[in-house]
């Protein structure tokens, strides 16, 4: 579970949370047993800075993780596409970052209501780091207007987002392309 600082608990006169730091999270799994000294998971704010790193990341996961899935076809034009987009809506999105040892390793991001490009370096999947982005991400959405998250779900995220409460409304094909879109009503949460 991602342990949010005092500061970004809190809300400002204007009702603006402070969003500019996210104490550490101890990582779980055997990329954390292999080592000496447990590793820690920070979650912050992404920034332009980021978009390389990002880029990267979401390259990796769509062409190890997403390739299981998906015909070649479908990979091929989402390598091309796809981490150039996330990277460039780094700043107009609501986006965080993963780090592990000052190393991106996760992006998530909230557009409005909309939870978007989730995506977890393929060493580190598995380990939490998808769960503790989601649990920012989840905490920052504006529920208190009444409208519920959504996700547009690869195939390979359906499980992950299905864990944590969303539910299929609907499928979509974008050429060979499946997604399905979910959506989580997160009851009694105050913003």
């Amino acid at each position: 579970m991602v342990v949010l600082s005092p500061k970004l608990n809190s809300v400002d006169r204007v009702g603006q949370r402070d969003e500019s730091r996210v104490a550490p999270v101890p990582l779980r799994g055997p990329i954390a047993d292999s080592c000496a000294a447990p590793m820690q998971v920070q979650i912050r704010r992404a920034t332009a800075a980021d978009a390389k790193a990002v880029h990267e990341v979401v390259l990796r996961a769509v062409r190890e993780t997403n390739a299981r899935d998906y015909p070649a076809s479908v990979i091929d034009r989402l390598a091309v596409t796809l981490p150039d987009k996330v990277a460039s809506k780094l700043e107009e999105w609501h986006a965080y970052v993963a780090t592990v040892d000052g190393r991106i390793v996760g992006t998530g991001s909230l557009n409005v209501q909309i939870v978007s490009s989730i995506f977890v370096h393929p060493d580190y999947q598995r380990h939490g780091v998808g769960s503790q982005l989601m649990d920012v991400i989840e905490s920052h959405s504006n529920v208190q207007s009444g409208n519920p998250l959504t996700v547009q779900s690869s195939i390979t995220a359906e499980p992950f987002y299905a864990k944590r409460g969303f539910k299929p409304i609907r499928e979509a094909f974008y050429g060979e392309e499946r997604t399905i879109h979910m959506v989580k009503t997160i009851p009694g949460h105050i913003g």
